[in-house]
C-alpha cells in the first residue's frame, strides 16, 4: 500500500515507574507527514497527526 513505511515503537518506565515513556521509530517520509494510531485496554483511542 503506497504511503505506508515501517516503524516500531517500545515503552519503557522512568523514575521508579513514576513515567511511562515511548520511543518510537519511522522510515523517512518525503512529505514529513505521518499519522499515528494508539489504542489501550482502557477504550482509549487516539489519532495523532502533526
Amino acid at each position: 500500500m503506497d504511503g505506508l513505511g515501517i516503524a516500531w515503537t517500545e515503552f519503557t518506565w522512568q523514575e521508579d515507574g513514576i513515567f511511562l515513556c515511548r520511543h518510537a521509530d519511522t522510515e523517512p517520509s518525503p512529505s514529513r507527514k505521518f499519522t499515528m494510531l494508539y489504542a489501550d485496554a482502557r477504550g482509549v483511542q487516539l489519532v495523532h497527526q502533526p
